[in-house]
């Protein structure tokens, strides 16, 4: 402490001034100058292809997104089409396969059909060279054909339409399809197909002396041909018409019958029945036939109708149809006969020739 007051010791200290303070000062541009010289100092990284590589990369990242979506989007595009085009052939390939494969089968089928027919001609052919001689004319509408044939000294006249044939399985009358397979009926030989019939049968006074007796005999007959699955109705004209009725019924039936065994025995009792009248008129008897939608109607009388063409005008309006497949056509065929006389020879023949049905003359045996 003395020493500090002495100017000696304050002479000693003056030397050491410079020592400590500038050096420290000294030091600071030294670190500035570490500092600087990394960067300046390092060759590796200072060539230049490294520095225009890393230029592009940087602009890239700087791009928009919009523009590289776009880019995205055309190469699936690309993509796309080249995936079409290569299986575009393939599907028209296997089109075009198929098609012939499916055409191969029907030329068989149209091969098989043009040889069937050569047997049918050869067979009918033999048939109609040992069958009876016809003279046949084309008549009526749908091509109809009367056959004319002398038998026995009597001229016999049948009416047999092809329009009958086309709704028939024997050609004999028009019927419902799929009655084929039913027995045909048949009244003094005359047949027709179908399910349900109606039997007219005349009873005026002219029918008396056998004639009727003989009328119901076959009329029994025919019933009884018929099979369960079929239906009749039979109706007696003179005067009146006088409805089926059957023996244990007080009033008339409204329908056709199925032709069972016990239906037949209750009508044939009912036919013994019945007696002769006056006249001989068949309009009721065929009006109400009509409104049955029968496949045939027989119509059996001996003299003239009475009834001055009222069922030949009626039939010609209510029984005929305007087919627009075949034209016009008879909603039920119509068979006639004349008994043992052919007083009502005309009508019974214009009747049936007009309806696709047949005429037949019945002598007297």
């Amino acid at each position: 402490m003395s020493s500090v007051s002495d100017s000696g010791l304050q002479f000693e200290h003056s030397p050491a001034r410079p020592i400590a303070p500038p050096p420290v000062r000294a030091a600071k541009p030294r670190k500035s100058i570490k500092a600087e010289e990394p960067p300046v100092t390092p060759p590796a990284t200072s060539p230049a292809p490294v520095e225009v590589d890393a230029a592009p990369l940087i602009s890239l990242r700087q791009s928009p997104s919009w523009l590289v979506s776009l880019a995205i989007h055309l190469l699936l595009l690309v993509l796309l089409a080249l995936c079409t085009v290569t299986v575009q052939p393939k599907l028209l390939a296997t089109v075009i396969a198929s098609s012939f494969v499916e055409e191969t089968p029907a030329i068989v089928q149209v091969e098989e059909l043009t040889l069937e027919p050569l047997e049918d001609v050869q067979s009918m052919a033999s048939s109609v060279a040992a069958g009876e001689i016809e003279v046949s004319d084309i008549t009526q509408v749908g091509g109809e054909t009367a056959a004319v044939s002398v038998s026995d000294g009597e001229l016999e006249v049948d009416t047999t339409g092809d329009i009958g044939g086309l709704f028939s399985g024997e050609g004999t009358g028009m019927s419902e399809a799929g009655n084929s397979s039913l027995k045909a009926a048949e009244f003094f030989g005359v047949k027709a197909a179908g399910r349900k019939f109606v039997f007219i049968v005349d009873s005026s006074n002219s029918m008396r002396k056998g004639k009727f007796d003989a009328a119901k005999e076959e009329l029994e007959y025919s019933l009884r041909r018929l099979s369960p699955e079929q239906l009749f109705y039979v109706i007696f004209f003179d005067q009146n018409a006088e409805r089926m009725k059957f023996a244990d019924e007080m009033f008339p039936e409204d329908n056709a019958a199925p032709a069972t065994t016990k239906n037949i025995n209750r009508c044939v009792a009912w036919i013994k029945t019945v007696k002769n009248e006056l006249q001989t008129n068949p309009y009721d008897a065929v009006k109400f036939a009509l409104t049955l939608e029968p496949d045939a109607i027989y119509i059996l009388s001996d003299g003239k109708f009475t009834d001055r063409g009222q069922t030949v005008r009626y039939l010609q309006t209510e029984n005929i149809l305007e087919d627009p497949a075949i034209g016009t056509r008879p909603r039920s065929v119509v068979h006639t006969i004349a008994f043992w006389q052919r007083d009502g020879e005309e009508a019974m023949q214009a009747i049936a020739k007009a309806h696709g049905g047949t005429y037949r003359f019945v002598p007297e045996k």
